[in-house]
Parts: C-alpha cells; structure tokens; sequence
C-alpha cells in the first residue's frame, strides 16, 4: 500500500515495460501528504493502525528506490 502511495503521487515510478519501481520526480512530502489525506483508520488495506505508520511505510518504500533513477533493464538494453 505504501508503495502505491508513493506512486501515485509521483515519488516513484514504475517502467511501464519490466514493472521496476524506481525513484520519481516528485518529493517525497508530497506522497506523504497523500497517505495523511488517504488514511481513515481500517480505510486502507495494510497494517497501519495510525498515520505515522502509514507514513513510516511510506518514507521506507521510497528510501528503498531511491538509489534508482529508472528501470535497470531498459537502462541495460539502452547501453547495448
């Protein structure tokens, strides 16, 4: 859930072609405002019992893909 979040607001993305999750253009605060206007306690499938955990998640899911700037594969097949 975490990860569709951030998504959806821009702070990742995804290659159309291979499903890579990878860093997006836009910042992190705004997929964090995202999952504060989305959260109502059990409106959301996962197990975020409050807001900052939902944002916890969220921060993680991010930190974790940012070191990728856009999809390794088509990177790799652009350099062949």
């Amino acid at each position: 859930m975490a990860i569709a979040v951030a998504l959806e607001a821009g702070a990742l993305g995804k290659c159309r072609r291979h499903g890579c999750i990878f860093l997006g253009g836009k910042p992190l605060e705004e997929a964090l405002a995202l999952a504060e206007s989305r959260f109502k306690p059990g409106a959301l499938k996962g197990p975020f019992a409050t807001r900052e955990e939902l944002a916890l998640e969220v921060r993680s899911a991010v930190s974790e893909h940012r070191r990728r700037d856009g999809c390794p594969l088509c990177a790799k097949w652009m350099d062949e």
